[in-house]
């Protein structure tokens, strides 16, 4: 009975050990990167008029990888092809389904030797890094919230982030959700920092916790 407990802690342990060496080698290479092109922050090296597949080429040059890969390229199966990460905790569409994450990850990436994937999405956003994002109000168990007529209810708010990182320590293997294999963290003119939506890896590292919910895309919520 306490075998099966021990193997999860150990697997726990294997785990956030991976996540912290890429966020390790990532946070580097990001310093490096900003060295090398004598930038007095972050937004200059991330500006907003850059296209994700750029970024992403342009950080993986400071890191030892296997391939770098266009979406049109993933498209036909490169960098492993196409797959889809699902979200930490269940959303649920208006069909009543558990959906997947917004972040699919079928965007320019690159591999590293260890099997990560890794994607630098671009911001659109002016020189401070201001960035707009769009979002929808959910009950705790992940359904819309609507209002009187039915609508969802959905607003606009602003975060300081000019690009983010996101990779998948297990490339097309394992659960491919955040908070178990992927996290991403946001890129601020003078810092990284945790963005807690996608897995909540600062947490993660502190903690030595996975903390995610178990689910299926395209099953229904409520059975």
């Amino acid at each position: 009975m306490v075998l099966p407990t021990i193997i999860a802690k150990c697997d726990e342990f294997i785990m956030v050990t991976k996540i912290k060496r890429t966020y390790s080698e990532l946070a580097n290479a990001i310093e490096m990167m900003k060295i090398d092109n004598e930038a007095n922050n972050y937004a200059e090296i991330f500006p907003g008029n850059s296209s994700t597949e750029i970024l992403t080429a342009r950080l993986a040059k400071y890191l030892d990888i296997v391939e770098v890969c266009t979406s049109a390229e993933i498209a036909r199966g490169g960098c492993g092809g196409t797959y889809t990460r699902k979200s930490k905790t269940p959303t649920i569409d208006e069909n009543g389904n558990y959906e997947a994450s917004k972040a699919a990850g079928n965007v320019a990436r690159f591999t590293l030797k260890d099997g990560t994937f890794v994607t630098v999405k671009a911001r659109s956003h002016s020189g401070d890094c201001i960035t707009e994002y769009h979002d929808c109000l959910r009950d705790p168990e992940g359904y819309y919230e609507l209002d009187e007529n039915g609508e969802k209810q959905c607003y606009m708010y602003e975060s300081t982030h000019c690009a983010e990182i996101f990779f998948d320590v297990n490339g097309l293997s394992g659960l491919n959700q955040y908070g178990y294999d992927c996290f991403s963290f946001a890129v601020t003119p003078y810092k990284v920092e945790q963005h807690g939506g996608y897995g909540g890896i600062y947490d993660t590292m502190i903690d030595g916790k996975l903390t995610y919910t178990k689910y299926t895309i395209g099953e229904p919520a409520r059975k």
